[in-house]
């Protein structure tokens, strides 16, 4: 009982974002690390740009704003390698 308890406290910290999950993980889409990436690469919505953030299956996620009290917005690049369109806000992450 006492570790079903503690599994369950750690997954609702992951879900509020208190815990930091590796990029590697499949839920890591607004981890709290990154690396640069070359971002709306084909023509279309935006221009090509470097931006820090990181490519897994779902696509390229990038963090297009920070403040000062380490809020990341992170933002999905909708460019699928033929036509680039607009990017859409994808979630924030306290870090």
């Amino acid at each position: 009982m006492k570790k079903k308890l503690s599994m369950i406290a750690a997954s609702c910290l992951v879900a509020a974002g208190m815990i930091a999950v590796p990029v590697s993980a499949a839920n890591a889409s607004t981890a709290c690390d990154g690396v640069t990436i070359k971002i709306n690469g084909t023509a279309g919505g935006e221009p090509a740009s470097w931006a820090y953030g990181h490519s897994h299956l779902t696509g390229k996620h990038y963090v297009g704003a920070t403040t000062s009290n380490k809020l990341w917005y992170w933002y999905a690049d909708n460019d699928n390698g033929s036509t680039d369109k607009p990017d859409t806000y994808y979630g924030v992450r306290q870090c």
